[in-house]
């Protein structure tokens, strides 16, 4: 059956490190618009296009040049189907010399009214330049995340098509609103993102 207004997706952003390493974002997020989109392809299409404009925009500067987007895949929770995956528009911008352990990234995280429910979002690897001396984020780099942050409060959209972002079971079921979004000052680690795994 087609999505509709309502139902809970998950998308997973995936992106290819140096062509191989892929690492992968996942979101759920509930369905408020289905715009102009005229079936799930096209919705999928026009869905790639909002988390550009209205999520990852900010944040396209600071994540290092070799990440290259690759698919994005929706699985319709509510409905228990697969969506057709669409191309990854988002490539990251910064220019490295040198790269740190792939391990080593952005967390922003998610509050919900709910005790213990708190959504995770990693995001790619950032350049060296992104750490100062200390190992703390550089001031420019937190002000970015908290663009992002604000983005995961707010409706994504193409203009057309329109999602908020959820935090769920990870069967997606018991969708909470999200009521607030940070980032700490220093880097997060994410065991699985080494090389010749994935994320």
């Amino acid at each position: 059956m087609p999505v509709a207004v309502g139902d809970i997706l998950r998308i997973a952003l995936q992106w290819f490190s140096d062509g191989t390493d892929e690492q992968v974002n996942v979101h759920h997020v509930e369905v408020d618009s289905l715009g102009t989109s005229t079936g799930d392809a096209e919705f999928m299409d026009m869905l790639a296009q909002a988390f550009l404009e209205s999520l990852y925009e900010p944040v396209i500067e600071i994540i290092a040049d070799n990440i290259i987007g690759a698919i994005i895949s929706g699985f319709n929770v509510t409905k228990t189907e697969s969506l057709p995956p669409v191309t990854n528009p988002i490539d990251g911008a910064a220019v490295a010399t040198e790269g740190y352990a792939r391990q080593v990234t952005a967390l922003v995280y998610m509050n919900t009214g709910a005790p213990r429910r708190q959504g995770r979002s990693y995001l790619p690897s950032f350049t060296e330049d992104a750490i100062t001396d200390d190992g703390s984020w550089a001031s420019g780099v937190i002000t970015l995340l908290g663009d992002y942050a604000i983005g995961l409060l707010s409706p994504i959209t193409d203009g057309s098509v329109v999602v908020h972002r959820v935090v769920t079971h990870p069967d997606g079921s018991s969708p909470l609103e999200i009521s607030f979004a940070g980032v700490g000052a220093y880097p997060r680690t994410q065991r699985r993102r080494t090389p010749g795994f994935g994320s």
